[in-house]
């Protein structure tokens, strides 16, 4: 009877369940139970219980502490204005000093001093440039614009980078594609993006992101058949029941790119 509230713990979320494992191992070590837990020879496995859930919810406290300050945090979004900002006002700052200097001053210490910033920083642009433009997300690259581009092939449109499908590769519901059973293998299709960790393997590239905010990352070894618009992975077969995003953070380029899946899917 004390046992039977508790028997779903599992597949309730995060909290709903160390709550619920709390009550019953405080109900097991209530002085009218301990002689029947004894009894059956699971004192140590109600300790050991008890130990576990205290030592999660010290990591679950820690991990909702750096969700929030993560979601406080600035994001690609909120920065990109701001970086684009000050860099359109230092360009302009120091493409006037350059001039000031060549047409007034003409000094060549001062030549000599930004030179070298402008080159390196022109070097950085071109650079940028033949990223995007492998990517097809820019225009030509050519270091001759005066170049007749008489049968050049015409630049490719850009492709916006998205997550188009997760689903359950085999014994999936067709019309609940979105719904996959845990430890099935899974795929998914994507464009405008490579898969490619920060350290150039699948490491920390498909995530499963649920209502806490919290990711579970796939493990690169479960990760296979990797093609320039698809891959497929093993869904965690010990993850909560439940919806989760789909997030994959790629590094394809050099630069850090976060896409997730627009539609929410369901483990069971």
């Amino acid at each position: 009877f004390v046992l039977k509230p508790h028997e779903q713990a599992y597949k309730w979320g995060y909290a709903q369940e160390t709550a619920s494992i709390t009550d019953f191992v405080e109900k097991m070590q209530a002085a009218e139970n301990v002689e029947d837990v004894a009894a059956v020879g699971l004192t140590k496995a109600v300790e050991d219980l008890s130990e576990t859930n205290k030592a999660f919810n010290e990591l679950y406290a820690t991990r909702s502490q750096e969700s929030s300050e993560r979601a406080s945090n600035e994001t690609m979004v909120t920065i990109r204005p701001k970086v684009d900002k000050a860099f359109k006002e230092f360009a302009a700052t120091l493409n006037a000093l350059y001039k000031v200097n060549e047409v007034v001053t003409k000094s060549s210490e001062t030549r000599d001093s930004l030179e070298p910033v402008i080159k390196r920083i022109n070097g950085f642009l071109h650079q940028l440039q033949l990223t995007l433009s492998r990517a097809g997300l820019g225009g030509s690259t050519s270091d001759k614009p005066d170049e007749a581009d008489e049968g050049d092939e015409p630049t490719p449109e850009p492709v916006t980078p998205e997550i188009t499908a997760v689903y359950q590769k085999e014994g999936g519901d067709p019309e609940n594609p979105n719904r996959i059973e845990r430890g099935e293998q899974t795929g998914v299709k994507y464009q405008g993006f490579t898969l490619k960790g920060a350290d150039g393997t699948l490491e920390h590239v498909i995530g499963l992101v649920n209502d806490q905010d919290y990711i579970e990352w796939i493990k690169p070894e479960t990760i296979s058949n990797v093609t320039e618009n698809s891959c497929e992975f093993t869904m965690v077969p010990d993850l909560t029941e439940g919806q989760y995003k789909v997030r994959i953070e790629t590094y394809d380029g050099g630069s850090p790119l976060v896409v997730e899946y627009p539609e929410p899917i369901t483990l069971w």
